[in-house]
Protein backbone atom coordinates (compact mmCIF):
# COMPACT_ATOMS: atom_id res chain seq x y z
CA UNK A 1 0.00 0.00 0.00
CA UNK A 2 1.48 3.39 -0.90
CA UNK A 3 0.94 6.22 1.89
CA UNK A 4 -0.60 8.59 -0.84
CA UNK A 5 -4.06 6.05 -0.74
CA UNK A 6 -3.93 6.66 2.90
CA UNK A 7 -3.38 10.49 2.79
CA UNK A 8 -6.85 9.90 -0.43
CA UNK A 9 -8.45 7.33 2.51
CA UNK A 10 -8.07 10.25 5.20
CA UNK A 11 -9.16 13.15 3.07
CA UNK A 12 -12.32 11.62 1.96
CA UNK A 13 -12.98 10.70 5.33
CA UNK A 14 -12.54 14.27 6.34
CA UNK A 15 -14.84 15.97 3.83
CA UNK A 16 -17.32 13.91 4.80
CA UNK A 17 -16.76 14.74 9.06
CA UNK A 18 -15.90 18.27 7.84
CA UNK A 19 -12.43 18.24 9.45
CA UNK A 20 -9.00 19.69 8.24
CA UNK A 21 -6.18 17.17 7.70
CA UNK A 22 -4.82 18.00 11.27
CA UNK A 23 -7.87 16.89 13.32
CA UNK A 24 -7.99 14.10 11.06
CA UNK A 25 -4.54 12.74 11.57
CA UNK A 26 -4.69 13.76 15.73
CA UNK A 27 -7.99 11.54 15.43
CA UNK A 28 -6.56 9.10 14.18
CA UNK A 29 -3.12 8.38 15.24
CA UNK A 30 -2.81 11.53 17.55
CA UNK A 31 -0.60 13.14 15.30
CA UNK A 32 -1.94 16.38 13.81
CA UNK A 33 0.68 16.14 10.51
CA UNK A 34 0.25 13.01 9.82
CA UNK A 35 -1.80 13.71 6.51
CA UNK A 36 0.99 16.19 5.62
CA UNK A 37 3.87 13.91 6.41
CA UNK A 38 2.21 11.41 4.86
CA UNK A 39 1.19 13.77 1.66
CA UNK A 40 4.74 14.97 1.87
CA UNK A 41 6.38 11.48 0.60
CA UNK A 42 6.63 10.18 4.63
CA UNK A 43 6.05 7.09 5.14
CA UNK A 44 4.30 4.43 8.46
CA UNK A 45 4.74 0.86 9.49
CA UNK A 46 2.52 -1.33 8.08
CA UNK A 47 1.43 -1.87 11.68
CA UNK A 48 0.70 1.97 11.55
CA UNK A 49 -1.21 1.71 8.06
CA UNK A 50 -3.36 -1.08 9.30
CA UNK A 51 -4.43 0.77 12.52
CA UNK A 52 -5.25 3.70 10.70
CA UNK A 53 -7.47 2.50 7.57
CA UNK A 54 -9.59 0.15 11.20
CA UNK A 55 -9.80 3.59 12.40
CA UNK A 56 -10.73 5.00 9.54
CA UNK A 57 -13.21 2.44 8.56
CA UNK A 58 -14.89 2.63 12.51
CA UNK A 59 -15.48 6.47 11.81
CA UNK A 60 -16.56 6.40 7.79
CA UNK A 61 -19.33 8.78 7.05
CA UNK A 62 -22.37 7.43 6.19
CA UNK A 63 -22.98 8.48 2.45
CA UNK A 64 -19.25 8.54 1.40
CA UNK A 65 -17.55 5.96 -0.88
CA UNK A 66 -14.97 4.24 0.58
CA UNK A 67 -11.88 4.44 -2.15
CA UNK A 68 -11.82 1.31 -4.67
CA UNK A 69 -8.15 0.85 -3.97
CA UNK A 70 -8.07 0.00 -0.25
CA UNK A 71 -10.01 -3.63 1.28
CA UNK A 72 -12.53 -1.78 3.76
CA UNK A 73 -12.27 -4.02 6.78
CA UNK A 74 -14.80 -4.82 9.06
CA UNK A 75 -16.16 -1.64 11.29
CA UNK A 76 -15.28 -2.51 14.52
CA UNK A 77 -18.48 -1.18 15.93
CA UNK A 78 -20.36 -3.97 13.36
CA UNK A 79 -18.40 -6.79 14.72
CA UNK A 80 -19.66 -6.24 18.50
CA UNK A 81 -23.40 -6.81 17.10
Amino acid sequence: MHPQQIVNLLRTLGRGRGWKDSTIGTYAKNDSALVARLDGGGTCTLATASKIIQWASDHWPDGERWPVDIPRPIPAREEAE
